[in-house]
């Protein structure tokens, strides 16, 4: 059965009215190049003051944060209001996978059992984890972990007296229970798969298991709020790296590829519920302004983008709408501006300096151009302009610091957002190029263990950069400690050279050389400057 069925002629008129229906040309300006900005539907509107609820993966915390802004009322955010939440971060509850959402939705509102014997396991003796939680959470006592459930159980039923829920959807590769008959949110810690071996099992869904738990999810909230409307996205964020033996470009499709097909029949089904592109934003951009060196995480500029896009078409703000559409234009088009080079920039900046003063986010794209040009007094001076600043700012501010020798006040401008649960790693990096800016050895060790542990697995370029600093202040021995420390870490192969240089440069060869077999599948230009080091190690070159 078809999801969708037109006649001739209504499908004619279709193609001929819809001002979108074709691509567009590079003749001329159009909505995919440099940056992708799919139309889309707005078939409700948001009223500030209302109460949003967010369910989904980390996009859903960025719209949190712009809702916020704009006078919602969120009731994921007064969960972590209570004290017994007040030190962990909002990812803990990140949700993934449509069988998890289905899990917290039907467990909230009593339409499937929540044992917490079978979901809450014994990690060490007298230390238990919910198996449906972070596995980044610190086991505690059965009694505080299942506290920490039924909380959240509470803050889901929520949703029911919310005007709309925001869904997100990230993964089709998910962690299966046999022993419970579960789909897990995350997958089980490494202790718990030794301790119960069997009970785990990699599961990638499929069209009918991804769609059916989505449609019983949306089912449940409409049952219990029947004036609700449900707004969905796919989050562009793909798999970190896949279980199966194919590469992880290929899951990755596949996965994305199911979730958006089950958004779709669950829209067309449902007059209620709305699609978000912000997959389709992200993706079809181009991928110097859309993804961060990792190739994994999205740019702040492109959340930016498309949670402002969202809010704008969305938020019923008819006195703003105007003055709200011409900042977002004026914003996209700085964004879109940086590759095409920096003359370009230059005289786009120029001409439209009066949007760097009325406009925070038009200022911060300045700025960061200023920066780029060797210009960080007038970067500094720029976002000053703006008020107290928030943690975007505050990095921009401390690296424009930096850049001119004032390390020490860069410094005392994070220091107030490096909580232990922060997870911004630019943040923990600017900090710590701070630290180092400021000659302060004590203060590089002590924010260099801040770093490890608010950010697991992501401090290897940081510790390369400081062992090069302790380098060159002849610390060998601390230089090393840190060089070795981020061989432990995941790498990239850009990482990997780096890391083989700088060992070449402490005197450690054989280090070098294993730093090398850490390069993974290199490109032509990494395959000849691999062969260079292990040329000047003495090694076989690969071909």
């Amino acid at each position: 059965m078809p999801l969708v069925a037109l006649s001739d002629d209504e499908a004619v008129s279709n193609r001929k009215n819809n001002p979108v229906a074709g691509w567009g040309g590079r003749g001329g300006p159009n909505r995919v190049e440099p940056v992708a900005l799919p139309r889309f539907e707005v078939p409700f509107k948001l009223k500030p003051g209302e109460k949003i609820f967010t369910i989904g993966s980390c996009f859903a915390r960025n719209v949190e944060t712009e809702l916020s802004r704009r006078g919602f009322r969120l009731p994921v955010w007064e969960l972590f209001k209570r004290p017994d939440f007040a030190k962990l971060d909002l990812s803990i509850i990140n949700n993934y996978g449509t069988p998890s959402i289905y899990n917290e939705i039907a467990w909230a509102f009593g339409e499937a059992p929540f044992v917490p014997e079978h979901h809450i396991l014994e990690v060490r003796d007298g230390k238990f984890a919910d198996i449906h939680l972070a596995p980044t959470l610190r086991p505690e006592p059965f009694e505080v972990v299942l506290g920490r459930r039924t909380a959240i159980a509470e803050a889901y039923r929520t949703a029911a007296s919310c005007s709309v829920v925001i869904v997100t959807l990230g993964l089709a590769e998910l962690w299966f229970d046999s022993a419970t008959g579960f789909y897990l949110n995350v997958a089980p810690r490494p202790s718990l798969i030794e301790k119960h071996p069997g009970r785990f099992q990699l599961h990638v869904l499929s069209f009918e298991e991804a769609h059916d738990y989505l449609d019983r999810a949306i089912a449940i909230l409409k049952r219990n709020a029947p004036s609700l409307n449900v707004l969905l996205t796919v989050s562009p964020v793909p798999l970190m790296s896949t279980h199966r033996p194919i590469d992880v470009m290929v899951a990755n499709t596949y996965s994305k590829s199911l979730l958006r097909t089950a958004a779709e029949a669950v829209i067309t089904k449902y007059d209620f519920v709305a699609y978000y592109p912000s997959f389709e934003s992200v993706t079809l951009s181009d991928r110097a302004i859309a993804w961060m060196d990792d190739m994994v995480h999205v740019t702040q500029d492109m959340v930016a983008l498309n949670v402002g896009r969202m809010i704008e078409a969305f938020v019923d703000d008819e006195a703003g709408t105007e003055e709200i559409r011409d900042k977002l234009s004026a914003v996209e088009k700085a964004k879109a501006a940086k590759p095409r080079g920096k003359e370009y920039c230059e005289s786009f900046f120029r001409r439209n300096a009066e949007w760097s003063r009325t406009s925070r986010e038009f200022a911060i794209e300045h700025a960061r151009h200023l920066i780029a040009m060797g210009e960080p007094a007038q970067a500094h001076e720029l976002l000053a302009t703006h008020g107290a600043p928030d943690v975007n700012v505050s990095i921009l501010m401390a690296q424009a610091l930096v850049a001119l020798g004032r390390g020490g006040e860069a410094f005392d401008l994070l220091e107030p957002f490096s909580k232990r649960h922060t997870k911004s790693v630019v943040l923990w990096e600017q900090l710590v190029a701070a630290a180092m800016q400021s000659g302060d050895v004590d203060r590089v060790n002590a924010v260099l263990w801040r770093f490890r542990v608010a950010v697991t697995g992501r401090t290897a370029p940081a510790y390369l950069r400081t062992a090069r600093w302790f380098a060159a202040r002849a610390d060998k021995e601390r230089a090393l400690v840190l060089a070795k420390a981020a061989m432990d870490e995941p790498l990239l192969n850009a990482n990997a050279f780096e890391l083989a240089e700088i060992m070449i440069e402490l005197g450690e060869l054989e280090l070098a050389r294993r730093a090398l077999e850490l390069v993974v599948s290199p490109a032509g230009f990494e395959i000849t400057r691999r062969n260079q080091l292990q040329a000047f190690l003495g090694t076989e070159p690969v071909a």
